[in-house]
């Protein structure tokens, strides 16, 4: 199956046996692309960080799951913030990226979108 990046308009293929196996797939390859941007050699067909973005789904759904990707990326290279360039160590550290974002947004508005 070809999908299209919702962020950078890339195509790429997701395998049909991963397709019939998980239906997050496409939310997958969408979490594993936005860390490309901090990290442009990620490989899509990593098994570990597909069930690490698949967890983060299961665990706070699709589109919290999307949300913090996308603040782990913005906030990478500030003082202080948890270094998660991978959907793995976004699932190891997503208690640290949480502390960040209340200890950063309660000086300052920091938005996730």
């Amino acid at each position: 199956m070809k999908v299209k990046c919702i962020h950078c308009g890339k195509d790429f293929v997701i395998p049909k046996k991963i397709k019939e196996i998980n239906p997050n797939a496409r939310t997958i390859a969408d979490i594993i692309e936005i860390f490309s941007e901090v990290n442009p050699t990620i490989n899509y067909g990593h098994r570990g960080y597909r069930n690490d973005a698949d967890t983060l789904i299961n665990k706070f759904g699709a589109e919290q799951a999307l949300n913090y990707a996308k603040f782990a990326v913005k906030i990478q290279g500030q003082p202080f913030s948890p270094t998660i360039t991978t959907p793995t160590a976004l699932k190891n550290k997503i208690g640290d990226l949480m502390v960040y974002y209340k200890k950063s947004s309660s000086g300052r508005t920091v938005r996730i979108n």
